[in-house]
């Protein structure tokens, strides 16, 4: 049976990448070591990839060039890499910022699927997406009345039905020959998407965070909230944290093999003043 290939745009950590890089080469070529590896890069210490590997040494820009050669990334991939390298790398948060913003635009391209204008259906109602992970992850043999309950709240078989007829016909859910369901993407992105559309389905979901306050209790379900005080440069900075954490949540869903529940993670930031008004101190004033 052949080996699933990595696919390097769902990696935020380049450690973890090199580990998986070096585990794939294992299984398909025998007699593939670290000592291996190193040779392969062109690195003089033998135990120099295990060493990165574990954390215990970074990448130069001369070594992220030798890994790239030997890593076989050119192009696109090369320049996630590289991104990525120095984001893990990042002393200051400006440069996490930075190349976190230049991974974001590489897979957006490459990794998200943009839908296009015939399947924004998808957010037509807030249960699609639901459907669209369960119709693919549950055991439920057809059952429309089966795929139907698992929701929260329960669908009836109809709307059940419909969704993935739905799905099926946007090209969002594809049929396997066995009757079984794939999703044509893992992510997909909304950004063409009109913007009525996408603050409808906000909403929607907003609303159904309410009701989870009330019908879920710990540890089945987690909320937090915090009333901040900031500058306009820190929100700007909040924006870009959040971002970050939503596509580390993204990226670890995407290599989730053990699936069990589907969850929704909604991120609300927003002003509960006007902008506040600082008087200017006189300096003179201040001496006294």
């Amino acid at each position: 049976m052949s080996e699933k290939p990595l696919i390097l745009y769902r990696y935020e950590d380049y450690r973890l990448y090199l580990k998986g890089y070096f585990a794939l080469q294992k299984k398909v070529e025998n007699g593939f070591s670290h000592r291996a590896f190193a040779k392969l890069a062109g690195f003089s210490s033998s135990s120099f990839c295990l060493h990165v590997m574990d954390g215990r040494k970074n990448l130069s820009a001369e070594s992220i060039k030798k890994l790239l050669a030997a890593l076989k990334l050119e192009g696109v991939a090369a320049r996630y890499f590289e991104a990525l390298v120095h984001y893990n790398q990042a002393k200051t948060l400006h440069d996490r910022e930075l190349y976190f913003s230049e991974l974001n635009k590489i897979r957006k391209k490459t990794l998200f699927y943009k839908v296009n204008r015939r399947q924004f259906v998808l957010y037509s109602e807030w249960y699609y997406s639901v459907i669209r992970e369960l119709a693919v992850y549950s055991d439920w043999k057809g059952d429309y009345q089966l795929l139907g309950s698992m929701v929260v709240p329960p669908l009836s078989a109809e709307k059940a039905k419909k969704a993935v007829t739905t799905l099926v016909d946007a090209g969002l859910l594809i049929y396997n020959d066995d009757g079984s369901l794939r999703q044509n993407s893992p992510v997909v992105s909304g950004d063409a998407a009109p913007a009525v559309v996408i603050n409808k389905l906000k909403k929607d979901f907003m609303l159904k965070a309410i009701e989870a306050e009330e019908k879920f209790r710990k540890p089945v379900k987690y909320s937090s909230s915090a009333t901040l005080s900031m500058s306009l440069e820190n929100f700007e900075k909040a924006k870009v944290m959040i971002d970050e954490l939503r596509q580390k949540l993204l990226t670890m869903a995407m290599n989730d093999t053990e699936v069990e529940q589907v969850y929704q993670v909604n991120f609300q930031m927003f002003p509960l003043s006007g902008q506040i008004k600082r008087n200017k101190v006189d300096n003179d004033a201040s001496d006294l």
